[in-house]
């Protein structure tokens, strides 16, 4: 390594923990994880502070749950510890694994005389994008195809870029870097994985079964939710337009489960995606194996076939779609969803034979 290298690396170290000043930051990444992690520290948050560790909400999350401890800026996470010597502190949030490298660097100086062990979970990339797309598509925030999105998001996929800011900042001695892969997770699940990290007992975790939180829904009912947002803004859906959304999903989730074909298989993903989302991953394995000497494994290509279409709302089966069109045919569905009317996806948009509803003639 040249020289300029070592003094840079050796000079962000963090000094050795102050004993009871040990901070653990659960930094995400988002979609690998965090919720189903947050929920078990708030569930069993005494169970925590019994083995020493306090468990706090930070930022946003700050007034998430009355009675939990919650910091807003980083001097406020240095001055709780200074006041709780005697317990270490966790704090989750996922948000920070990909805020700006100022932030990152802000927090560090302000954690200068505690320990702080930086947890992080990363997820095989394609994994991830194709569940970071249903997401996005969710909250009303992308009107984007997949191919698209992937595009869009090339620069963000990679988890190389926010780690090695966290890295630079704390010193990779501190950096805890983890993967859902099963083959590498401790006691063979994400809790026990993380509690191993936290140098807790993984027994806290026996009686709580690892619960999948915002699992993909049936990719005909993201691509519904992609049809209603025309034209695209970027902006999530405000509070009114994602329930008329969830409404429209639970029609057409009653048709889809009422088909003989219910939910057939689609296929996002491309041979070459597949190929370049592969590679990119195994290479920032090998970059955090050479910072941390923590020795992920490797992934192989799915040896996918060429797709045989690009899932939209046009796939959507015919019987699927006149089934949804019956249900929300129906003037009481409009007068209680009234929202649900300017949102219908035109290729699946119901066409009552004649009635007038707030000042429209349908024919």
């Amino acid at each position: 390594m040249p020289l300029l290298q070592i003094i840079a690396a050796t000079s962000n170290q963090m000094p050795p923990p102050c004993h009871g000043k040990m901070i653990y930051l659960h930094i995400g990444r988002n979609k690998a994880g965090p919720t189903t992690l947050q929920d078990f520290f708030l569930k069993y948050r005494d169970r925590l502070l019994g083995h020493g560790i306090q468990y706090a909400l930070f930022g946003h999350m700050k007034d998430f749950c009355p009675g939990v401890p919650g910091l807003g800026l980083p001097h406020e996470i240095a001055d709780f510890q200074r006041q709780n010597p005697g317990q270490a502190l966790l704090i989750s949030n996922e948000f920070m694994f990909g805020w700006p490298d100022d932030y990152t660097r802000d927090l560090a100086t302000a954690l200068l005389a505690f320990g702080v062990t930086i947890i992080a979970y990363i997820r095989d990339y394609r994994e991830w994008l194709w569940s970071a797309y249903p997401e996005e598509v969710k909250r009303g925030a992308n009107a984007r195809d997949f191919d698209s999105y992937a595009q869009w998001m090339a620069d963000r996929i990679s988890a190389w870029p926010s780690l090695s800011g966290w890295g630079d900042h704390f010193g990779w001695s501190n950096i805890c870097v983890r993967s859902l892969d099963s083959r590498s997770l401790s006691g063979g699940g994400l809790i026990p994985d993380c509690l191993k990290a936290l140098r807790l007992p993984t027994d806290l975790a026996k009686t709580e079964a690892t619960v999948r939180r915002n699992q993909a829904p049936c990719w005909m009912m993201t691509e519904m939710q992609r049809a209603m947002m025309r034209p695209a803004n970027g902006e999530a859906w405000n509070e009114e337009e994602a329930t008329a959304a969830e409404q429209l999903n639970q029609l057409l989730a009653e048709c889809i489960a009422e088909s003989p074909g219910g939910c057939m298989s689609a296929q996002y993903l491309t041979p070459d995606q597949d190929r370049q989302l592969g590679e990119l991953y195994n290479s920032d394995l090998e970059k955090i194996f050479t910072k941390t000497g923590t020795d992920l494994p490797l992934i192989t290509p799915y040896e996918l076939p060429e797709r045989p279409f690009l899932p939209s709302i046009d796939h959507i089966p015919a019987d699927i779609r006149q089934a949804y069109k019956k249900k929300a045919n129906t003037r009481q569905f409009f007068k209680e969803f009234p929202t649900t009317l300017k949102m219908q996806p035109l290729e699946l948009h119901p066409r009552p034979t004649s009635w007038r509803y707030s000042g429209r003639i349908f024919r």
